[in-house]
């Protein structure tokens, strides 16, 4: 089954950006489409289950561009064993890209999409 993520590109400037960012994209394995917008500064990716954000974070970032992202880091008050439960529940939410935790500080550190989902929604997911 097929999704979209909408991707916020740091570092166009002129149409041989979009070319470079979309065929970046494109040479992602399971990437079915990639729309790649220079005045709004984004990209539109078709792709298959598959693919993690992170595989195209990174092949962005291989053409020279960036993504936007952010990310923020929160105390949780649980026993280690509940600590990869968190993670996993956290990772499968639509635009959360990267989960890592810490169980000796007992923190979780989470990097996001903004244009998909915001702290709260994520503070949320997380109870």
């Amino acid at each position: 089954m097929d999704k979209e993520e909408e991707l916020k590109i740091i570092g166009m400037h002129c149409a041989t950006c979009v070319l470079t960012v979309s065929k970046s994209l494109k040479s992602v394995r399971g990437v079915r489409d990639a729309e790649v917008n220079l005045a709004t500064g984004t990209a539109k990716v078709i792709l298959s289950d598959s693919v993690r954000v992170k595989d195209l974070i990174r092949a962005v970032r291989k053409a020279g561009y960036d993504v936007a992202t952010d990310r923020f880091t929160i105390r949780v008050e649980v026993n280690p064993e509940e600590l990869p439960k968190i993670e996993k529940k956290l990772i499968e939410t639509k635009g959360v890209i990267d989960v890592n935790s810490n169980a000796s500080l007992g923190t979780i550190t989470i990097e996001y999409n903004p244009l998909v989902i915001t702290k709260e929604d994520i503070l949320r997911e997380a109870k």
